[in-house]
């Protein structure tokens, strides 16, 4: 099975578009598990949303990954392979 460095991942999360690549930056394909951002509401004094139908904040783990951080447009996650960021558009 190939591995994807971190970096890949967050391309494949971000890119869009790109022949092979999924055309929604909602979702998130990494062989080994699969995200879905299902919506996030962001305010500066705390953001949250659901991703794989987990209602998360920042600290939540869903499928493997941590919450690092919630933005206007993305969610921010990480696991032992590294980060990776499910954007809104």
């Amino acid at each position: 099975m190939r591995r994807s460095s971190s970096a890949q991942r967050r391309r494949r999360a971000h890119r869009s578009g790109s022949a092979g690549e999924p055309d929604d930056p909602l979702d998130a394909d990494l062989g080994y598990a699969t995200l879905h951002l299902d919506f996030l509401v962001y305010k500066p004094s705390g953001g949250f949303g659901r991703v794989n139908g987990q209602d998360v904040a920042p600290g939540t783990i869903v499928d493997g990954f941590t919450v690092e951080e919630i933005g206007a447009d993305f969610i921010r996650l990480r696991d032992s392979r590294g980060a990776l960021v499910l954007r809104t558009r």
